[in-house]
């Protein structure tokens, strides 16, 4: 079985869709609401991706870019690619130093999103072959991406992510 992605988000209509989505496109998909149940996860299981929501329940005081920078930490020899989604009210400063594949802005384009978190996939696993011996069968990324190559949607630490509006 192939190994899920860790959805982060704590709008759960939303989740629920974009976990469809995803699963669509034969890719499993493990859901939590909060910042502090991620990191349980992370600690507990190896993601080769996340999808985290910038900003997380008012009340946690967590925001998506802790819960990336803490799962760096916890997997420091097998880091998951991580792809941030955002409503858009925040510095796009504090990303682009994240280690972030991709930036996507709400509301989003379920079948871009689909794409661009089946192109991360595959490239997270084509790096982490430990993950990689599932039977991975997942929907081909739409002509969209044709123009890029998977180091430009997963760039390297330093350089600044995909930002798709």
């Amino acid at each position: 079985m192939a190994p899920p992605i860790l959805l982060v988000e704590d709008d759960l209509s939303l989740a629920q869709a974009l976990t469809v989505v995803v699963e669509g496109a034969g890719i499993p998909v493990e859901h939590c609401a909060t910042g502090e149940t991620a990191i349980e996860l992370l600690a507990a299981k190896d993601y080769p991706l996340i999808v985290v929501d910038i900003i997380l329940s008012a009340g946690e005081g967590m925001s998506g870019i802790y819960v990336i920078k803490a799962a760096r930490r916890l997997r420091k020899d097998r880091r998951p690619a991580a792809i941030i989604i955002t409503g858009g009210n925040v510095s796009l400063r504090g990303i682009a130093r994240s280690v972030v594949s991709t930036v996507l802005f709400k509301p989003l384009n379920l079948d871009l999103f689909r794409d661009y978190v089946v192109t991360a996939y595959r490239h997270a696993l084509a790096q982490r072959p430990e993950l990689a011996q599932a039977a991975v069968t997942c929907a081909s990324p739409a002509a969209v991406l044709a123009p890029f190559d998977d180091g430009a949607i997963v760039p390297p630490d330093g350089e600044a992510p995909l930002i798709v509006k």
